[in-house]
């Protein structure tokens, strides 16, 4: 009976192939994740010229004027115009805790934030790139998130006192 020979042929090509990729899956091993390099990471926006990829680390900070948002780099210490709203920004951002929103129209990166004053209605924030400082205010409604991302980021204040 030829149809049985190729039936059977066909099932042991498949549970051949089925030993070579079982087999080659095997032999692979991944290495260690210490092992592998670092990627910085990376936020990728759409700017004004197409889609561009900006590491965190170099973000300054971006703000809202009018309709439009910029985004400040330190690396190349220009300002590129974006194409995306800050609520969509903030939410694609959430999870990075050096990024933060201190108002409606700002966000910073904390690694550029080494000052703040959190005293009164008007808290702000001095934005430190080289030489030059920048004082921003820092609205009641982002306050308590932009001091608990603060302290976290540069460590919890001490408490001094006597007793």
């Amino acid at each position: 009976m030829p149809g049985d020979v190729e039936g059977e042929s066909s099932e042991l090509l498949q549970d051949e192939s089925a030993l070579r990729i079982g087999a080659q899956s095997t032999l692979y091993q991944e290495p260690p994740s210490s092992s592998l390099p670092q990627k910085p990471l990376t936020l990728v926006c759409e700017t004004a010229i197409g889609t561009e990829a900006v590491s965190v680390e170099s973000i300054v900070m971006i703000r809202a004027e009018k309709k439009n948002v910029w985004l400040l780099r330190a690396d190349t210490a220009e300002e590129i115009l974006l194409r995306q709203t800050m609520k969509s920004l903030e939410e694609r951002i959430c999870a990075i805790p050096r990024l933060v929103r201190c108002h409606r129209s700002l966000i910073v990166n904390l690694q550029y934030c080494p000052l703040q004053n959190p005293k009164g209605k008007d808290s702000s924030v001095c934005i430190v790139q080289g030489e030059k400082q920048e004082w921003k205010t820092v609205s009641r409604k982002y306050k308590q998130e932009f001091l608990r991302r603060w302290h976290f980021f540069y460590g919890s204040p001490t408490k001094r006192g006597g007793g």
